[in-house]
């Protein structure tokens, strides 16, 4: 299975809000949650709120680990500081 691409610059504040609502929706919390249930809410996030096309369900659990790690160093990134602003 192709993995998607995410264009992460191009996601706005409003897009980001609504991955993390989604996340939620999804029983994504960091309480409770095994690893591949959290992985499978990050992903199912971003399709939602991203339109990102790739079917979590019939996904190789190694190819939702490779976007969910892509997508939390996303996130990790927009939270770092960042001294030119």
């Amino acid at each position: 299975m192709k993995l998607p691409v995410i264009d992460f610059d191009a996601i706005t504040q409003a897009q980001l809000e609504a991955y993390f609502k989604a996340f939620r929706e999804f029983g994504g919390t960091d309480e409770h949650i095994g690893l591949i249930e959290h992985a499978g809410a990050i992903v199912r996030a971003a399709v939602k709120a991203w339109g990102v096309e790739f079917d979590v369900d019939n996904a190789s659990p190694r190819d939702v680990q490779a976007i969910q790690r892509e997508i939390q160093q996303y996130v990790k990134s927009v939270l770092e500081y960042d001294a030119k602003n």
